[in-house]
């Protein structure tokens, strides 16, 4: 008994016939990763298919809505399966039959021009999540090599948990600006104020531990909104 790829059945001498191969092709055009399987030289075709996460689509098309236009998908599996996923989830750029080194190459391409963040959860993905400019692993279903080449773990598996993990990015970066703005004003001024010979020392002093708590609060707005849930 034999299992696998077409190729494994050509090299131990089988040949399929031009109807199971149309089978074959079938299957695979339904999005299904199609194993061969022979005993005594009689030839069968396998389907498996695994479902979509729940809200891929529409997470495509919130990222969308937040200016990522460039998504590209890959995988591992027969173009075949990946066209039809790519069409099902609103992909129009995908790569097929790739290994880990592939995925590797082809974000070391991406990653010259833009800033690239890949999402995955597998072991093939390990090596272009450690490349990508941001590395996202599923950590609930993802392997323990590819959550310690991510950047980033997403615990609950949410795939729709993208956009808010970006929206989250975004807020951070500009909490962060604001902060360092009110810590920068904040001290030119009263070391300003004090130089002149405007303010005491221990007033200047008074108002810096100020400004720092105003920091601290200002950070803490994170901590509210839908944020708590990525």
């Amino acid at each position: 008994m034999l299992i696998g790829q077409l190729a494994l059945l050509e090299q131990a001498g089988l040949k399929p016939t031009e109807e199971f191969l149309s089978h074959f092709a079938e299957i695979q055009s339904k999005g299904w990763t199609v194993a061969a399987l022979a005993v005594d030289h009689k030839m069968a075709a396998l389907g498996f298919k695994d479902g979509l996460k729940k809200g891929a689509k529409e997470t495509l098309v919130k990222l969308r809505a937040q200016g990522i236009t460039s998504m590209t998908m890959l995988t591992g599996d027969h173009p075949r399966t990946a066209e039809a996923i790519a069409l099902e989830v609103g992909l129009k750029d995908y790569h097929a039959g790739l290994m880990p080194g592939d995925k590797l190459e082809i974000i070391e391409k991406l990653s010259k021009d833009h800033k690239v963040a890949m999402v995955g959860d597998g072991i093939n993905d390990a090596p272009a999540l450690t490349q990508a400019w941001v590395g996202i692993a599923m950590g609930g279903l993802g392997s323990d090599i590819a959550l310690n080449a991510a950047d980033v773990v997403l615990m609950n598996d949410r795939i729709e948990a993208l956009p808010e993990l970006i929206a989250l990015g975004r807020r951070t970066n500009g909490i962060v600006l604001a902060n360092l703005i009110i810590g920068g004003g904040v001290i030119a001024c009263l070391t300003a104020a004090s130089l002149a010979g405007l303010l005491p020392l221990p007033i200047a002093v008074v108002g810096h531990e100020g400004s720092t708590l105003l920091v601290i609060l200002n950070g803490l707005r994170l901590l509210r909104g839908p944020f708590a849930k990525i």
